[in-house]
């Protein structure tokens, strides 16, 4: 007689975890906002991409509660085949948003940097991360649209669907470099109070897409 397993779920533990980080996410965005309109208005491209970000991370955020509400996190025997496939729909929403956040973060990240760089070679370099920051997160949608054929395949059975194999090695090395190598360069910057904020609020988006059940 099969065993049957305790029905219990560590998807509201983790996003009991999110949304902490969620939250502090939100405060400091607001923060950095505060500080950039008052008592003057200040707001530059930065402050924008930051911007794109948390709308994002909010869309992400909502889509991640979902898919706890259907049931993720909970042992697959206690999950129906349609709150399956809802699950993986939303899922798939959750990676295809979180890199937008994570982008536009390091964008941010990169453009707060070239406001106080007078370096020509330093803005080259900078410029060069821009456009390396874009191409990889049309890279990464193409690729994710692309995995499987027809798409739906990523979600649900589909009879002959072809799907790659995802290489961990290139997703690891990505998230690597272009996550923890910008905070390595601002903690070398001293700048004004305000800066700071601005600096801990654009990290703290870039790693908020990467919390969730492991």
């Amino acid at each position: 007689m099969e065993e049957v397993p305790v029905d219990d779920s560590i998807g509201p533990r983790n996003l009991a975890l999110v949304t902490v980080a969620f939250a502090i996410g939100l405060l400091l965005f607001a923060l950095r906002i505060y500080t950039r309109i008052v008592p003057t208005y200040k707001l530059n491209t930065s402050d924008y991409m930051i911007t794109i970000a948390v709308v994002a991370q909010v869309i992400t955020y909502a889509l991640f509660t979902a898919s706890v509400t259907n049931g993720f996190g909970r042992h697959d025997y206690f999950i129906t085949p349609s709150s399956r496939i809802t699950i993986l729909k939303l899922l798939f929403g959750v990676v295809f948003a979180g890199l937008w956040v994570s982008t536009f973060a390091r964008l941010s990240i990169a453009c707060l940097l070239y406001s106080f760089t007078v370096s020509t070679a330093w803005r080259a370099v900078l410029w060069f991360v821009i456009g390396f920051q874009v191409l990889t997160l049309l890279g990464s949608e193409i690729f994710q649209l692309l995995e499987c054929r027809p798409v739906r395949a990523m979600w649900e059975p589909v009879p002959d669907a072809q799907c790659m194999d995802r290489e961990d090695a290139w997703v690891i090395g990505y998230v690597f470099c272009g996550e923890r190598l910008p905070l390595r360069v601002l903690q070398t910057l001293t700048r004004p109070r305000n800066e700071h904020v601005e600096r801990f609020d654009t990290h703290h988006h870039t790693n908020v897409p990467y919390l969730g059940p492991e």
